[in-house]
């Protein structure tokens, strides 16, 4: 059976190396303890209409179902883009106008 080695040269278990041999009951460990620690700060949350948001997943549907958006998500690349998309917007308008004033002359012309 193959042996599985972590590196945690702080172990009082550890090798002169840092290493610590895992054994079955050495893999229940605490999330706290984990290495890297991303998404804790959704712990224990909840709106303050007391709705809870406590994981990535339920605040995302959250955000999602109520039309809302994080403020990192309005960087200047997301102005420049909508100035962008306003300015297409207005073009398109000119030329419906502009195709149904055209579309009524000729309409009328009959």
């Amino acid at each position: 059976m193959a042996r599985k080695w972590v590196y945690r040269p702080k172990d009082p278990n550890a090798s002169p190396n840092g290493f610590v041999e895992i054994t079955a009951a050495a893999t229940e460990t605490r999330a706290v303890d984990a290495p890297i620690l991303t998404g804790r700060f959704y712990e224990n949350t909840k709106t303050t209409e007391g709705v809870d948001i406590g994981s990535r997943r339920k605040h995302r549907v959250y955000m999602r179902d109520r039309g809302l958006a994080p403020t990192s998500d309005f960087s200047p690349q997301f102005y420049e883009s909508q100035k962008k998309a306003e300015q297409l917007a207005d073009k398109k308008d000119r030329r419906e106008t502009i195709a149904r004033a055209t579309w009524e002359v000729f309409d009328n012309r009959k």
